[in-house]
């Protein structure tokens, strides 16, 4: 399915008085939130250096050593894109036991 924007445009998008900021804290346990059809900038905040792994639609699992799982690695201080283009859950999991952070999304277009 093609991307509904320029991954770059999407990038380079200015934050509007039609942006919209969500938060949502995170631990070593799945936990998800809402999000509706749109394009975001995602940035993790966190002090462990192991990150977190999120996953549109479904629970957030990180793979282990020599294995996959469906999902993306988020490493504190990034700031990554997301596009939603059928509205869904977003899961989240720190990497780390006991780990904690925040998830900052600004829904930008």
């Amino acid at each position: 399915m093609p991307l509904p924007i320029e991954p770059l445009a999407l990038d380079a998008w200015p934050i509007t008085v039609d942006a919209v900021g969500y938060l949502k804290n995170l631990t070593d346990a799945d936990s998800s939130i809402s999000l509706p059809v749109g394009g975001y900038q995602i940035a993790l905040v966190s002090s462990s250096t192991d990150g977190a792994f999120v996953k549109l639609g479904g629970t957030a699992a990180p793979p282990s050593t020599g294995s996959h799982a469906d999902g993306a690695w988020l490493m504190p201080g990034v700031t990554y894109s997301l596009f939603v283009q059928t509205a869904a859950d977003l899961h989240g999991i720190m990497v780390a036991g006991s780990a904690t952070g925040k998830l900052r999304i600004t829904k930008v277009r």
